[in-house]
């Protein structure tokens, strides 16, 4: 058995991990592109001011429209970068 230093159980891959996920970095890029897109500044410290609510309203549009693309017998956008296209 090949050890890369992770503690984590068997049958356990970084990509299980909650944060580490492909759905996870997907949804990263997609809030921080629905952010410059919005552009200003949140005015609240829990998320709930107007530009808060369209920041995520943005982000969820961009993520439907990544899932729209994704094209072939891809599931995950993972999947469709590792086999050499571009979502």
């Amino acid at each position: 058995m090949t050890s890369y230093g992770w503690n984590l159980p068997p049958g356990v891959t970084p990509s299980m991990i909650p944060g580490n996920r492909p759905e996870d970095a997907a949804w990263e890029r997609a809030y921080e592109q629905a952010e410059e897109e919005i552009g200003g500044e949140c005015v609240c410290s829990n998320g709930s001011c107007l530009r808060c609510a369209e920041v995520q309203r943005v982000a969820e549009r961009l993520m439907k429209e990544w899932d729209d693309r994704l094209a072939g017998p891809y599931d995950t956008l993972e999947e469709q970068r590792e086999a050499g296209e571009t979502p």
